[in-house]
């Protein structure tokens, strides 16, 4: 986590709210079913304190038609140092790919396809990663307590 001054200096370029999609943020009923849905998937928790960030949702279409879903997390994102730079690289650099005679090389290939939706956030970070709130009795939910709890 970075100072909250460096924080703060990081927030002063980012956006005032973060991207949400249009359907999600002009109907309340669409934003409650999507939550609903994430509730389902083990994607999102309740806790009775206000985020210090807010994340907003949109989805972009995959050639597959499928939609992916994506997380703005712009002002999260202040609040954290960047990472190192890291090197991939790409399939041509296995075409420029010299052996010597008897050497051999060992490939292996692993999918990601939805490995981001399987990361848990630790317990300092989640309040950076905030839903909009939503009350229980929204979600059809019995209220355990008095008061709103936001997702």
């Amino acid at each position: 986590m970075l100072e909250e001054t460096t924080a703060w200096e990081n927030l002063s370029s980012a956006p005032q709210r973060p991207y949400m999609d249009e359907g999600l943020r002009s109907s309340r009923e669409q934003y409650v079913k999507f939550l609903t849905r994430m509730l389902d998937c083990n994607m999102v928790e309740f806790v009775d304190v206000k985020p210090r960030e807010q994340v907003g949702f949109f989805g972009v279409a995959k050639k597959n038609g499928k939609v992916r879903l994506v997380i703005d997390a712009r002002r999260s994102n202040c609040w954290v140092a960047k990472p190192k730079h890291v090197k991939l690289c790409a399939g041509a650099s296995l075409a420029e790919l010299r052996l010597e005679p008897g050497q051999e090389v060992h490939v292996s290939h692993f999918g990601i396809q939805d490995a981001f939706h399987a990361f848990l956030l630790s317990e300092e970070m989640r309040e950076f990663f905030g839903c909009p709130p939503v009350r229980l009795s929204e979600l059809g939910m019995m209220k355990s307590r008095q008061g709103g709890h936001g997702l």
